[in-house]
């Protein structure tokens, strides 16, 4: 049942993350614009004027000084490993972390919590 859960989470998710081509949103653009540059090896430096929060009087300037650097450390780990390409990256953690896990969470939190025909329902919430 779970295998099932797991599976059709990747699928839905999965297919989802194939229409996009690029990060949608300011702060996954940045976190994935940053993460590249670390998997290049050019470290916490962004080429390119974010905000002017700072008032950067050149170029690069020290990244990450408004936005915590775990996500782009996390992205440029499995950059350098398998490679930069945003469908590659956001697939693989997008689809599994969220397609795939948080199904499985959420059925098992249901199993616990339901009993008898109710818990089918919750799986099937958990599903959707």
């Amino acid at each position: 049942m779970y295998l099932i859960l797991f599976v059709t989470g990747v699928a839905v998710f999965g297919t989802v993350a194939a229409l996009l081509p690029a990060p949608g949103y300011m702060d996954a653009e940045y976190y994935f614009a940053t993460a590249g540059q670390i998997a290049q090896g050019r470290g916490l430096y962004e080429p390119f004027i974010w905000n002017f929060l700072s008032a950067p009087s050149s170029l690069p300037v020290e990244s990450h000084t408004y936005w915590q650097p775990l996500a782009s450390l996390v992205a440029a780990a499995s950059m350098a490993a398998l490679g930069a390409t945003f469908l590659f990256l956001f697939g693989i953690f997008y689809t599994v972390s969220r397609g795939g896990l948080i199904a499985l969470c959420v059925a098992s939190i249901a199993a616990c919590l339901m009993t008898g025909r109710y818990r089918i329902h919750a799986t099937i919430v958990a599903v959707l």
